[in-house]
């Protein structure tokens, strides 16, 4: 029998090989702190599928707030078996995000909160998330677990929405992406093609479960498969990321992987770190995704860990989004990395690795964004996909033009990514987002390649802190340059110095001038919950003059709330 949903997957899982370990969850010195067989997981899903049940809720949309563990997990496919549409939020503490959960919620007017019991008791918490006469109704697991699930469960269908999974918001405010059941298999089915993925895989992850790749990567794929993932929590990544590493080691991990800057992170902690004890031989497949690929970051990574059995070949370099579940293309497992460049290079377009292909009948085309002509082999255009992974559209029916666009001779529907690449030789190149093109003086540069170029030019800089975005002033398009920089206490003149390398680079290496290049402290960008900078949310803070700026001001710029009307080129 053909199983088309994840409750019939993992049902099947608990009744053929219930004492299978599925998912463990490692504490902040990396020990094994939780742990769920097949069997326990299916068990601890029907009991909050029955609660939910008895509350009325299938049908309804429930918000999933939760600490980094495996209450998440145990939640997810108790909405799937009731029927209810799960609403992953971030768990993160700060007033950014606090934010982005009520902008969640009142987008998507859930009737539950469904959370840890602690939390729930945490009166405190609750209001500072919502206001105090909000009817949101809670439910904390641990008062469900051992209840069983003697009533009736709903019956899912393919068609039937299984969760909203809301985007990062890098380049605006997060929208609900409608996800199905046919959806989730489909991007599953490709993964595990790609990747080679079955019964025995060893996952290892750290990314949070409530995004699109640690979501659909470590949590949905493993039961998919059948196989074993090992889960951390972002939070002890980014404190110690050998962490990482050293999981993988222990746990004889075959696939896990990051954006460019885990493997970026990975790197600086390489440079005090002891590997004696690290043995990453088993690891067949190291994704790396999220944002552009960065083929010198992973060679570097490559060559500093050969000698701890790290194969290049295991490099395998993929491209998603949550508008098509999460994997769009990929290469294969063992093919390792490779760059081109493009007919329309910039000095930094080799630094592109390539992504891969489609798979399982999913399709990817380069369109001209304004014509909506296709773009020839080599050429940057649009990417736009078609397949049965792409989502149902966004929550709402926001967004019809994103996922109903049409080429120019009338082939369709296709998901306009809003992302920037090129195909050579059948495989994806990515190159940057459209929304984050710098436009001065009607040529185009790709705010990352600013980015890469400032960042190299002085040692002060820190890589994956950059934000390069343009500004209009007086009728006239500027690009301006936001950079972390190591040490806070650099004097005027060895701040003077960083600025100068980082606007001679630029205009070295693309021909263009910045108009402003502002100097901040470590961690001062705008990041969205997976880590990635927000440069549409940098932008704004640059225009209301709220970056606590190291260096002094250009001549040509005083405080830009001054400055006559500013606006988007």
């Amino acid at each position: 029998m053909r199983l088309v949903t994840f409750p019939e997957i993992l049902r099947e899982r608990a009744a053929t090989q219930p004492d299978k370990k599925a998912f463990v969850f490692l504490g902040a010195d990396g020990s094994l702190v939780e742990e769920l067989t097949f069997g326990q997981l299916y068990e601890r899903a029907l009991s909050v599928a029955a609660e939910l049940t008895a509350n009325g809720l299938t049908g309804q949309r429930a918000l999933l707030l939760f600490p980094p563990g495996l209450d998440f997990v145990a939640a997810l496919f108790g909405c799937f078996y009731a029927g209810t549409v799960a609403v992953p939020v971030p768990f993160l503490l700060r007033n950014r995000s606090a934010s982005r959960i009520r902008s969640i919620r009142n987008d998507v007017d859930p009737a539950v909160v469904l959370t840890v019991s602690e939390l729930k008791a945490n009166i405190s918490f609750r209001e500072k998330l919502f206001s105090t006469d909000d009817k949101l109704a809670w439910i904390g697991l641990g008062e469900v677990e051992g209840q069983g699930a003697a009533m009736a469960l709903p019956q899912s269908s393919p068609d039937d929405l299984a969760l909203l999974q809301y985007s990062s918001g890098s380049t605006g405010s997060p929208k609900g992406v409608m996800l199905s059941h046919s959806n989730l298999i489909a991007n599953n089915a490709m993964i595990a093609e790609v990747f080679d993925h079955t019964a025995e895989l060893r996952g290892v992850g750290w990314l949070p479960m409530f995004h699109d790749m640690g979501l659909i990567g470590h949590v949905l794929q493993p039961v998919f498969v059948g196989g074993l993932s090992v889960l951390m929590s972002p939070f002890s990544f980014l404190q110690r990321p050998m962490l990482w590493l050293q999981a993988i080691s222990t746990w004889k991990a075959t696939t896990s992987g990051a954006p460019s800057y885990g493997f970026a992170l990975c790197l600086q902690a390489l440079e005090t770190s002891k590997l004696d004890d690290i043995d990453l031989s088993s690891w067949r497949v190291a994704y790396c995704g999220s944002e552009k690929v960065r083929a010198d970051v992973l060679d570097q990574f490559a060559a500093r860990l050969a000698e701890r059995g790290f194969r290049r070949q295991s490099l395998a370099p993929c491209y998603g989004l949550a508008e098509a579940t999460l994997f769009a293309t990929g290469v294969g497992a063992g093919s390792g990395l490779h760059s081109a460049s493009s007919e329309d290079a910039s000095p930094y377009r080799q630094l592109v690795a390539s992504c891969g292909t489609a798979r399982c009948g999913s399709s990817v085309e380069i369109v001209e964004a304004l014509t909506g002509r296709r773009r020839d082999d080599g050429h940057v255009g649009e990417i736009w996909l078609k397949g049965a992974h792409v989502a149902r559209g966004y929550w709402r029916a926001r967004g019809d033009n994103v996922f109903q666009a049409f080429t120019a001779d009338g082939s369709g529907p296709y998901l306009r990514t809003g992302d920037l690449g090129f195909i050579q030789n059948g495989e994806l190149f990515i190159v940057g987002r459209l929304k984050d093109l710098v436009i001065v003086n009607g040529l185009n540069h790709y705010a990352e390649d600013i980015e890469i170029s400032a960042a190299r030019s002085h040692s002060l800089c820190l890589e994956f802190g950059s934000a390069a975005f343009a500004i209009e002033s007086a009728g006239q398009e500027h690009a301006v340059l936001i950079q972390e920089i190591r040490r806070a206490r650099a004097g005027p003149l060895e701040l003077a110095t960083v600025v100068g390398k980082a606007m001679e680079s630029t205009i070295r290496e693309h021909g263009l001038r910045l108009f402003d290049v502002v100097l901040v402290r470590p961690k001062s960008l705008p990041r969205t919950s997976s880590g990635k900078i927000s440069r549409t949310r940098a932008r704004e803070l640059y225009l209301d003059g709220r970056f606590d700026r190291l260096n002094a001001l250009p001549r040509q710029s005083p405080q830009h709330r001054w400055l006559p009307e500013v606006t988007a080129p």
